[in-house]
């Protein structure tokens, strides 16, 4: 019997590294620049949707202040959806536009409508949607619009480098490892011809004015609760192009330095409709991987309590314990910032990322409400089919809550 479970957890391993292996050889696809004069560069708009955002925004909108690009050519446009802190403010003395609409309308998530509102105050042929803890450095823009020109999408999008100071933002790593097998290899998120795979990271958006209004735009996905993924689904939908671009430090962000409650909060709210827009066979590797995560601690633990002094069974067992670190290693000390205490002991961040994960599904599974940024959206899912609906009630809990929506999954 332990031959047969050596051989099975042998067997987990080798899949998951030829997996890996797949992802990553499908992914090494070059940039594809195509310079332009200054002279016939596009105007750009970039909207930024806020909502007390008053520790973030400054730095966001100075990034954006500076990048290298002809100043004519750009307009910043602040739709806010009404802070209650200094947001409106500090933004009234970087961007060209602002925009504060607090009521959210029937049927729209409150960060989608205000990327809907800006769009409809924008003039540009370019249409970048951002976050605003993001911070630019100055060639980004230039660079992403050279690859958007050059690589004939509709849509550029990234995963910005992820900055980390707290304990458990250096987590989130985890989360973005476990959706690299979800979203499929590079070749084909880019193939336009490819519908199944997509991906796209909400927190930088770069679409065409045109491909953004042939897609129907945030309208067309306002119910959703994970635009950036509907979007880029809706992208490969109407046989338009992606061009994903990572790993880069163009642009960068640091999403959850308050405290854990609020990386809580943002992985938990997004986890469970993010699962129900991808393929099962994919979700399949994540919990393979996960396994692997566990069952290798298991293998070693067991190893030393049969053998407590070193041998070959040991280091076998520790090499393809290693083995899992050294993968998620690979993947992300390019992308955000990582420590050695989860890269060793990945078992334990693992075991939270896992927590947070099965809470999601079954909050999302019965119901339960998500409160995000001062709004309590409440799911219902009728029929077991996963087209979202939304009504919305405007309502005050407790003074904390502002906005109560209702999203009915059917």
């Amino acid at each position: 019997m332990k031959l047969l479970y050596n051989g099975l957890y042998l067997l987990l391993v080798l899949v998951c590294l030829l997996y890996l292996i797949w992802i990553q050889k499908g992914s090494a696809i070059g940039w594809q620049l195509k310079p332009v004069t200054d002279a016939n560069l596009p105007k750009v708009s970039i909207i930024i949707p806020t909502l007390n955002e008053e520790r973030n925004i400054k730095n966001c909108l100075e990034s954006l202040k500076n990048l290298d690009y002809p100043k004519e050519k750009i307009e910043i446009i602040v739709s806010d959806g009404g802070s209650k802190d200094a947001t409106v403010q500090i933004a009234n003395e970087y961007a060209d536009v602002v925009i504060v609409d607090s009521e959210v309308p029937r049927g729209w998530m409150g960060k989608s409508y205000g990327c809907y509102l800006g769009y409809k105050e924008s003039k540009g042929d370019i249409l970048l949607f951002t976050d605003a803890d993001t911070f630019h450095e100055e060639r980004s823009l230039k660079i992403n619009i050279f690859q958007l020109l050059g690589s004939e999408s509709t849509l550029v999008s990234m995963l910005p480098y992820q900055k980390a100071k707290k304990w458990y933002e250096y987590m989130i790593g985890y989360y973005f490892f476990l959706s690299y097998f979800v979203g499929g290899p590079m070749k084909d998120i880019i193939d336009k011809n490819n519908k199944r795979a997509y991906m796209a990271i909400g927190q930088y958006l770069l679409f065409t004015r045109k491909g953004y209004e042939i897609i129907g735009g945030h309208e067309a996905v306002k119910d959703s609760i994970i635009e950036d993924i509907a979007l880029a689904k809706r992208v490969k939908e109407f046989g338009q192009k992606i061009y994903f671009l990572e790993p880069n430090r163009l642009v960068s962000t640091r999403m959850y330095p308050d405290n854990f409650l609020s990386f809580y909060k943002g992985f938990r709210k997004v986890i469970f409709e993010g699962l129900l827009n991808f393929p099962i066979w994919r979700i399949f590797f994540i919990i393979l991987w996960i396994s692997y995560s566990f069952i290798s601690a298991y293998f070693v633990v067991q190893t030393i309590v049969d053998n407590p002094v070193w041998s070959i069974d040991l280091l076998f067992n520790l090499g393809l314990y290693f083995g899992f670190s050294a993968s998620y290693f690979s993947y992300w000390h390019k992308r955000g910032d990582g420590s050695l205490f989860f890269y060793l002991f990945h078992p334990i961040g693992m075991t939270i990322t896992v927590i947070i994960i099965i809470i999601s599904i079954i909050q999302g599974v019965l119901g339960k409400p998500i409160q995000w940024k001062n709004r309590q959206y409440i799911n219902t899912r009728k029929d077991n089919q996963k087209k979202d609906k939304i009504e919305q009630n405007e309502e005050i809990l407790n003074g904390e809550i502002e906005e109560q929506v209702v999203v009915v999954l059917k």
